[in-house]
């Protein structure tokens, strides 16, 4: 299994960064694979435009 997680905040090492690595650790030391993707900040725009 393998879990990847999503950070849309334009924050990268905001809180919400911070949580989800939170996650993720915990994940990985029960043996599941991860992969942290930033995306906040990447120039992709939900609106189309």
């Amino acid at each position: 299994m393998k879990v990847v997680a999503f950070n849309g905040s334009p924050r990268k090492e905001g809180n919400t960064a911070a949580a989800i690595k939170v996650v993720l650790e915990v994940l990985e030391g029960e043996g599941i694979k991860t992969e942290f993707i930033q995306l906040g900040g990447s120039g992709i725009n939900p609106s189309g435009i």
